[in-house]
């Protein structure tokens, strides 16, 4: 995918339509150039730790200046290895947010 996806072509296109407001979005518009201030990257539950510490590695050297990155870990245990390991978000440039475990647990 190469440009955004028009919110009629989605499931609750209203929805889909407000959240392009919201961020100010045009639909259709390519994505690549898009300005974003957080790079989020969530792993699931089946995660592995080498996951974690890859997109932890992209985080800290590929993410622009004034873009925060969250690197979640997706399970206590691999939360813990990554604390152990530094990776708790005490970098410049945040390798965890530091909440729960879990990508859906980041959105309240």
């Amino acid at each position: 995918m190469e440009n955004l996806p028009r919110p009629e072509e989605l499931q609750d296109p209203k929805t889909r339509r407000e959240g392009y407001e919201h961020m100010g979005w045009t639909p259709g518009a390519p994505i690549l150039g898009t300005s974003i201030d957080v790079a989020f990257i969530g792993s699931c539950t089946n995660s592995r730790f080498s996951d974690l510490v890859a997109a932890a590695r992209v985080a800290k050297v590929q993410v622009s200046a004034g873009v925060r990155a969250l690197v979640v870990p997706g399970s206590v245990e691999v939360k813990k290895q990554a604390e152990a390991a530094g990776l708790d978000g005490s970098s410049p440039k945040r390798a965890s947010n530091g909440e729960r475990p879990a990508a859906p647990c980041v959105w309240p």
